[in-house]
């Protein structure tokens, strides 16, 4: 994988999550700080997430379900901790469903290109 492809895939991935968690978020009802908080903690743990997988994959052959379901796993509790810290209810499950659906919404579009 060439840098110029890590940095698009990184950007893409980036743009769908802010733009499907964001969403979400609004969906149910988050405004003003809590938006903000949401669009930090994914520019922060998204690309770590994306960077590992596609490198670990890629670099090492690793299957993407190996390497990517403990990174999920650490984000949503990462980012879960970060929510709970600025007072959401439900931080945790806000975190889990926000990335279940990132995740799969960004599994069905690989799966159509």
């Amino acid at each position: 994988m060439t840098a110029s492809t890590l940095l698009l895939s990184l950007a893409v991935s980036l743009a769908l999550t802010l733009a499907i968690e964001l969403s979400f978020a609004l969906a149910v009802k988050k405004r003003g700080h809590a938006l903000l908080t949401v669009l930090l903690v994914n520019v922060i743990t998204n690309p770590i997430v994306v960077s590992a997988t596609l490198t670990m994959t890629h670099g090492a052959g690793a299957p993407q379900w190996l390497v990517q379901a403990p990174l999920e796993v650490a984000a949503v509790l990462i980012e879960g901790a970060v929510y709970k810290s600025f007072g959401f209810r439900r931080p945790f499950l806000f975190s889990l469903a926000a990335n279940a659906l990132s995740l799969g919404i960004g599994c069905l579009i690989g799966m159509i290109f």
